[in-house]
């Protein structure tokens, strides 16, 4: 018979992982952001979110996986070492997802999607984001990149503020609440210099998991959470330690 204290450990010993989720729309940084963590390498999907940092990083290494089937993907995350140093970026993951179904169709012959490869559909994808959690919980920094869904309550559209995630079915969005350790949202906002009052537009991330309109993750949070960073190039990352020492 187990002894239950025996194998209490005290809380500080625990260590999360570092499995990061960013979402935004279209060009609102998203892949500007990744590539400001450690070392990055980056996976790639039949997107084409690096041409926007081509020029300012072009010796960022990456894989170009489109197309793959999720058992592929899953041996090419395999095949990942044990890293701490690096970052490896999903990029953009979504895309893959949304591409997933007619790969699947087409593997099982299929002209449309029913009830039971829509179940298969969230079962592939979910394995592998169990993998890059089972990556990120022995020390690699996996970062998963989303673009956004906006969903609002028909009949409710003035009436309730529309909630903004992941752009992914609901069962796999639910997934990820629970796989995600980090969840932050990528925009482009106005914002003010307060030494020269000048004003531009600029890439920003939301950050505080108290944000009412966006799905905001942050394990670790220091007291004092901004709604937001303006992100510099390059020093996203260095900013989001600020607040979330463990990223």
């Amino acid at each position: 018979m187990t002894d239950f204290w025996s194998v209490c450990k005290p809380l500080k010993s625990f260590t999360g992982g570092k499995l990061i989720g960013l979402y935004g729309r279209g060009s609102s940084g998203k892949t500007t952001v990744s590539a400001s963590f450690p070392n990055p390498v980056f996976i790639i999907f039949d997107d084409q979110g690096l041409n926007a940092i081509k020029a300012d990083y072009p010796d960022i290494p990456f894989v170009d996986a489109t197309g793959y089937s999720a058992a592929k993907l899953i041996e090419l995350l395999d095949s990942i070492p044990t890293d701490t140093e690096r970052t490896y970026i999903l990029s953009t993951f979504s895309v893959w997802i949304d591409n997933h179904p007619a790969q699947l169709m087409q593997e099982k012959k299929k002209a449309h999607m029913n009830q039971d490869l829509w179940a298969e559909h969230n079962a592939r994808v979910n394995s592998v984001i169990a993998k890059c959690a089972e990556l990120a919980k022995r020390g690699n920094r996996i970062v998963l990149e989303f673009h956004e869904r906006t969903s609002v309550i028909e009949g409710y559209e003035n009436e309730l503020i529309p909630e903004v995630g992941v752009n992914a079915g609901p069962t796999i969005q639910k997934y990820l609440v629970g796989m995600l350790n980090y969840a932050f949202h990528t925009s482009i906002k106005q914002y003010t210099d307060p030494t020269s009052g000048q004003s531009y537009s600029c890439y920003a991330i939301d950050i505080n998991p108290l944000n009412a309109y966006y799905w905001i993750k942050g394990q670790g949070a220091k007291d004092g959470v901004p709604p937001y960073i303006v992100v510099e190039k390059g020093k996203a990352y260095e900013a989001l330690k600020q607040y979330y020492s463990e990223i």
